[in-house]
């Protein structure tokens, strides 16, 4: 799709900037998974974050940003 589309779209309440997600369960039972957070890369800025669930609320961590080397390998740089 981003060879389709920008990695910003723009909407009625402005600009939204797409993300790859990755979901993760710390759940033990792999036949009743959780949502216990996801991994979260936004190609627009390079930040990497990971969002984790305790109850109601949702923590945001910062990994950094990400340096592309080549189209395989990047670098995280901590911020």
């Amino acid at each position: 799709m981003a060879s389709v589309h920008d990695w910003e779209i723009l909407t009625r309440e402005g600009a939204i900037r797409l993300s790859i997600i990755a979901f993760f369960s710390r759940s033990k039972d792999a036949n009743a998974p959780t949502c216990d957070g996801f991994h979260q890369y936004v190609p627009a800025t390079r930040e990497m974050m990971s969002w984790t669930r305790t109850g109601d609320r949702w923590r945001q961590d910062s990994h950094g940003i990400v340096t592309w080397l080549d189209e395989r390998t990047y670098r995280l740089d901590a911020r």
